[in-house]
């Protein structure tokens, strides 16, 4: 079943010390993977790749590397590393802080780190690639969103069942709020100023109030719930499921479900492009990946991949989508526009 929107983006897995080279190749209507090994070999990074975040307005990615505790920064318009970013290492046992997620504010360039195992979110300067903070949360902090037009900033803490809000002009916390069990993705819409958040456990998304930093809904959704995101044009959040094979569209307008769309096993991350309208889900655990239209919600393309797909972010400027690879250390790069990956500096033929 289809639907349009009316108008108005469990940790299960042990950290990889040992991360092999995997050769894929994938062809179809968007992906060409590269051989890990060849002339076109994707773009690496650091060790344990995990989420990714993007400045439109400069063209710079920026990727967590959960194992060597680093933030890979990437030039955009040449798809080449310009610098790492070292984080703090004081994970105690763990031996890493364990970046997982990042999100920049475009408006002034600076980008946000979750660090698991310290318990906190590490603030860098994009014009330097310096860290100029480091603000305590709660327990495990994972997935992490940003409303640039009040500055404010949202983290999920896994182990809390809690969300932080930070103020982005202060670098301090001012709500903590708590949400279901496991919660493991966040998104928000900054034109309606409502947070999204994806609970693992309860299979659920709470609903708060950016304005008033209070939960005003929980909408039921399908099993292990993690990746989510939003087009904040039509107000349709997208909900990724690890334990089914389904992603669940919901209206933000009338916070209801309105379709659910049968994707690949294990969906991991979720990404949308608000100007073509289309949605990106990365499916780990059938090494998949889908192409959704958001106006009829009908799958327009899925790929096959031998690299197990887990984070996904997409630029939504130059249309392309970036996709880290778990088991070779590297990021594919996705040019929508001409159905080719260039994570090497070099057009494909």
């Amino acid at each position: 079943m289809s639907a349009t929107v009316a108008t108005g983006l469990s940790e299960r897995t042990i950290i990889l010390l040992v991360i092999a080279g995997v050769s894929a190749t994938v062809s179809g209507s968007y992906f060409v993977f590269m051989d890990a090994s060849g002339e076109n070999s994707g773009l690496e990074v650091g060790d344990g790749p995990r989420g990714l975040g993007i400045n439109p307005f400069t063209n710079t990615v920026y990727i967590a590397n959960y194992v060597s505790d680093t933030i890979s920064v990437v030039d955009g318009d040449t798809n080449l590393v310009e610098d790492t970013v070292e984080l703090d290492n004081n994970g105690g046992l763990f031996l890493t802080g364990g970046p997982a997620r990042v999100s920049v504010n475009p408006y002034n360039n600076l980008v946000y780190v979750t660090q698991r195992f310290t318990d906190s979110v590490s603030v860098i300067d994009g014009l330097n690639n310096e860290v100029v903070a480091n603000i305590p949360v709660q327990s495990g902090p994972w997935a992490i969103t940003i409303n640039p037009n009040n500055d404010r900033v949202y983290t999920t803490n896994l182990f809390s069942n809690t969300v932080s809000v930070i103020d982005g002009n202060t670098a301090q916390v001012i709500s903590t709020i708590p949400v279901g069990s496991g919660a493991w993705g966040i998104t928000t819409n900054q034109f309606t100023n409502m947070v999204y958040v994806a609970n693992s456990l309860s299979n659920s998304v709470t609903v708060i109030d950016g304005t008033t930093n209070t939960v005003i809904d929980s909408i039921s959704v399908q099993t292990g719930p993690w990746g989510i995101d939003v087009n904040p044009i039509t107000n349709a959040i997208y909900v990724t499921g690890w334990d089914s094979d389904l992603l669940t569209v919901i209206d933000g307008n009338t916070n209801q479900i309105i379709d659910t769309i049968s994707v690949g096993t294990g969906s991991w991350g979720v990404a949308v492009n608000p100007l073509s309208n289309s949605i990106f889900v990365a499916n780990e655990a059938s090494s998949t990946i889908t192409i959704i239209d958001g106006l009829t919600n009908e799958i327009s393309s899925i790929m096959n991949t031998d690299t197990p797909p887990r984070g996904i972010a997409v630029n939504p400027f130059s249309n392309k989508v970036y996709v880290t690879n778990l088991f070779s250390n590297s990021i594919s790069v996705v040019d929508g526009g001409h159905d080719t990956i260039d994570a090497c500096g070099s057009k494909l033929s």
